[in-house]
């Protein structure tokens, strides 16, 4: 049989795994002492074992029991130790609590998009108190008419949406630019 798994001989390996794999699953499982992990165990330990054939001895003809149970317990050294490194990169984060769910916020906006698009959504915001009343007025009738932003000079008065004291002054004169 040594001979088979050597040159490679997939009956010769399924024979190998009939014949080893309780053995080395029981290994496996008090090393690691997890049913799940256990059984990723074995699949890694004939994986490496297939790996391994070239550097089976043909010339001995004993059990290959302990070459296998070698195999399994590295295996399981390096499970350990990946599980450990897990725990320990998880244990270094820091705590940042439950996170909200933002399903229902973009449900709530996409909702209010649609209403708006409809026309059926009639909210103002809260306008500051300092703007003048009549500049109130041309903001609040733009938003309830669906205008433009440009529109509101044309429709309600002459008033436009900037209402700083900026726009109404007349523009400074410019110096040349050669001086």
């Amino acid at each position: 049989m040594r001979t088979r798994l050597r040159s490679g001989e997939p009956a010769a390996f399924r024979e190998l795994f009939d014949a080893y794999a309780k053995v080395v699953y029981d290994h496996a499982f008090r090393l690691v002492g997890s049913w799940s992990t256990t059984e990723d165990a074995v699949s890694l330990t004939f994986l490496e074992a297939w790996r391994l054939r070239e550097r089976i001895d043909s010339s001995v003809d004993a059990s290959l029991q302990p070459w296998l149970l070698g195999i399994a317990t590295n295996v399981c050294r390096n499970v350990r130790r990946v599980a450990r490194r897990y725990d320990g990169a998880l244990a270094r984060l820091p705590a940042g609590g439950v996170v909200p769910d933002p399903a229902d916020e973009v449900v709530t906006r996409l909702d209010g998009a649609e209403q708006v698009a409809r026309g059926e959504h009639r909210a103002f915001p809260a306008f500051p108190q300092e703007i003048p009343g009549d500049r109130h007025r041309a903001i609040r009738e733009s938003m309830m008419t669906n205008i433009q932003y440009g529109q509101p000079n044309r429709t309600a008065g002459g008033l436009s949406p900037a209402w700083s004291p900026a726009w109404r002054s007349p523009p400074r004169p410019r110096s040349p630019p050669w001086c």
